[in-house]
């Protein structure tokens, strides 16, 4: 039984009826599955730093709860507002990405965080999503790709400013995931061949001129060097099996 009739015109109730069940209940198991990944992973680092057990989930929470809300409070606005709401987003986040270049501390040969009140922040982080909706409103505003020109208006500044961090990584999403919104648009194919050709043209240079690429490639491929996560994923799996051992006994 519904919570919420049809005719229920309230403003819980029209989101009820016109909220994507499907990508909701994805966004609620991935943050489920996050949750347990705190559980489980995080109380042995926390007793190894001589911090209580539980610091880690606790201050999980503390950003999830916000964050959280925050979604439903997006949710609920109309195309019109959200549309609204990104734009002033990829407005303030990119002069925020834009001053990492002075302001951030090198951190491993990148500039990409910023320390405001005490927290760390990534703008980037919060300028791809709302990159990603003001083009795919620009692509989808005008017949056919009329509104391409204005779209790699933004999205030509934006790859190249993380690649002044650098941040190869956040630059090859934005790259794919406008690459498939043109060719939801209607681009052809052979343009996006050409596009996936220049994509990995640009890894190759990547990793031919940037030297943290190259190590953490080169450290990834030679098994006799010394690379963190991937040794903690191994002793994982070594401890604990396909199934591992429970919630915090990693």
């Amino acid at each position: 039984m519904n919570a919420f009739a049809r005719t229920d015109r309230s403003l819980l109730g029209q989101w009820w009826w016109t909220v994507d069940r499907f990508l909701l209940i994805g966004i609620g198991l991935l943050i489920l599955f996050g949750i347990i990944m705190v559980l489980a992973s995080s109380p042995p680092i926390a007793r190894n730093l001589k911090l209580d057990q539980m610091h880690f989930v606790i201050k999980h929470f503390t950003v999830l709860v916000p964050t959280a809300l925050g979604l439903f409070g997006v949710s609920l606005l109309a195309p019109r507002g959200v549309l609204r709401l990104a734009v002033g987003v990829l407005a303030l986040f990119a002069v925020l990405t834009l001053a990492t270049l002075w302001l951030a501390p090198e951190i491993k040969g990148a500039h990409r965080w910023l320390f405001i009140g005490g927290q760390q922040l990534q703008p980037s982080e919060f300028m791809k999503p709302a990159l990603a909706v003001v083009t795919a409103w620009l692509l989808a505003s005008r017949p056919g790709l009329g509104g391409l020109p204005a779209a790699l208006l933004l999205v030509g500044p934006t790859v190249a400013l993380l690649l002044l961090q650098p941040d190869l990584g956040m630059a090859t999403v934005v790259v794919a995931f406008f690459s498939i919104q043109l060719f939801v648009a209607g681009l052809g194919w052979l343009p996006i061949i050409i596009l996936g050709g220049a994509g990995v043209a640009g890894l190759w240079g990547a990793y031919q001129l940037l030297p943290h690429v190259r190590d953490r490639v080169d450290g990834f491929l030679d098994p006799t060097a010394e690379v963190y996560q991937v040794e903690r994923a191994l002793s994982a799996v070594q401890s604990g099996g396909l199934f591992g051992r429970g919630p915090g006994e990693g």
